[in-house]
């Protein structure tokens, strides 16, 4: 079986066609690689500020509970075995230490 001439230059204008597409294909992802690089690392970025925002929120949340008067309070009568005055009781300051 012969191929003819015009089956020739068809299957060449084929794979030129071909060729050109997949450089044109390959031109196109290089392109658009780095923006998508970029994208994808302002994700994780914004990813990882909402995760430190969040673990903010909860630390100050935290330190809001611990500096609350009844914790305060609790603490102190717990550790350092103070107590609340009585109503009748004085309490004197020396001034400067003395």
């Amino acid at each position: 079986m012969t191929i003819r001439a015009t089956n020739g230059r068809k299957a060449v204008v084929i794979a030129v066609l071909a060729v050109l597409f997949a450089a044109a294909g390959g031109y196109h992802v290089v392109v658009n690689r780095r923006p998508l690089l970029l994208k994808q690392q302002v994700f994780v970025e914004l990813s990882a500020r909402r995760e430190l925002l969040r673990e903010r929120r909860a630390i100050e949340r935290r330190l809001v509970e611990l500096k609350a008067l009844p914790r305060i309070t609790l603490r102190a009568r717990e550790l350092l075995g103070m107590r609340a005055p009585a109503p009748d009781e004085t309490i004197r300051l020396d001034e400067g230490g003395r």
